[in-house]
């Protein structure tokens, strides 16, 4: 049974609010352990989409099933939360305690976790994340990058199976951003499945399938280089070449032959290398 089922799903906002246009009747499915890209331009539905995979929101029609659990169910939702933990854009709201480790510690402690198992995630979490030293800080002296890593920790904290991204590191220098995707990677690699929500090409790059959304609709659902490969989904979803692909591009085209289908950086610079020798 897949992990997460989405099931003919819409969703519409309330007309008195400022958007009254979300998803349309959208369907598909993800596996435990894949690591999802969601992408498309501003208004396209992605961050309703995450709200409804994380049970903040309900489906106006269809079915949300998160480890076989309907996120409509109020008597689970906590259960849903448990298991799809979220972290947002901006890390400064999602602080909730003055000290490192009691804003980690939040979450187990709603979740009713005896307080020697909460010391023992604590520690488990911010090690996850690189940021033991930290423990005892002040969470508002940290920068960017660093508030984002304990958001992330707090979110390990509870045990998740499911970590939802909805543009985590767009308000991150790029230091900052490089440093949270390679602790999500570690995370992803370590079992558990991983939702980003990005405008960030290269971020798309390193996760193993993409949706594309449009206008609330599924237009693209495959691998990340077959939607760099493909011109008119790029341009119908508003997106554009990571860097390294646009590299990649102007050396076929200038002549040069690149082998492999490789979009990481340093790979790309081996593959170089060895065509022009």
């Amino acid at each position: 049974m897949p992990q997460i089922e989405v099931k003919n799903v819409g969703f519409q906002y309330a007309k008195s609010e400022e958007r009254d246009s979300a998803l349309k009747r959208i369907s598909f499915s993800i596996e435990k352990g894949e690591f999802v890209s969601l992408v498309g331009k501003n208004g396209c539905g992605k961050s309703t989409l995450a709200k409804l995979l994380n049970g903040l929101f309900e489906p106006s029609e269809g079915t949300v099933l998160v480890t076989g659990v309907d996120t409509s169910n109020e008597d689970t939702i906590f259960e849903v939360r448990s298991k799809a933990g979220m972290v947002f854009q901006n890390p400064d709201n999602q602080m909730v305690a003055t000290i490192v480790e009691d804003d980690v510690a939040f979450g187990p402690e709603n979740l009713g976790v005896e307080p020697s198992e909460i010391v023992k995630r604590v520690d488990d979490s911010l090690a996850a994340v690189g940021m033991t030293e930290y423990k005892t800080a002040t969470a508002s002296r940290l920068s960017g990058g660093q508030k984002q890593r304990i958001a992330i920790a707090g979110v390990l904290a509870m045990k998740p199976e499911i970590l939802i991204l909805d543009e985590a590191t767009s308000m991150l220098d790029p230091d900052g951003r490089e440093d949270v995707m390679s602790v999500v990677k570690k995370m992803n690699e370590d079992g558990i499945t991983v939702i980003n929500i990005t405008h960030d090409m290269s971020e798309v790059a390193l996760s193993q399938r993409v949706i594309a959304l449009k206008e609330g609709e599924i237009i693209f659902d495959g691998t990340p280089k077959a939607l760099f490969d493909s011109t008119e989904i790029l341009k119908r979803a508003n997106l554009d070449l990571p860097p390294v692909g646009k590299l990649k591009r102007t050396l076929v085209e200038s002549g040069i032959k690149i082998e492999g289908d490789t979009l990481d950086e340093d790979e790309l610079a081996e593959e170089i290398w060895q065509s022009l020798k």
